[in-house]
């Protein structure tokens, strides 16, 4: 069972990517945080095989959280979620390792896809044979 982990500040788009999330690939285990911190803590206690976060949160917003996630965990994939305009966050991101990121939106559908092709990369290409 992979391990994704949901960092974002508002709770009702947190539990729903978590709901979305699982029913759509039921062997997921999905966890969640509120703001950077919390995902720290989660990342310290267990194991995560990839993070999808918000850049914009209180405490400890993405930004940070990447930042310290690629000194102490550099192996779990990272993908960021913004509100923002990509002219605003593609700079920020490409100094720290990070090339894409999706838009926040209602549409969950291209965000699920995006973190199936992550972690369970043998059913993207069994999906396009």
């Amino acid at each position: 069972m992979k391990n994704v982990l949901i960092v974002d500040d508002e709770k009702t788009l947190q539990l729903a990517l978590a709901c979305g999330l699982t029913r759509r690939e039921p062997s997921l285990n999905v966890l969640t945080a509120g703001n950077g911190f919390e995902a720290l803590a989660r990342l310290k206690t267990c194991p995560v095989d990839m993070v999808v976060t918000d850049l914009t949160m209180p405490l400890m917003n993405g930004y940070e959280l990447i930042r310290q996630m690629r000194e102490l965990y550099p192996e779990i994939p990272v993908l960021p979620m913004t509100a923002a305009p990509r002219e605003l966050v593609a700079e920020p991101l490409a100094a720290l390792g990070i090339t894409s990121h999706i838009e926040k939106t209602t549409d969950f559908d291209r965000l699920f896809t995006c973190i199936l092709d992550v972690l369970l990369p043998e059913r993207a290409c069994s999906a396009a044979a």
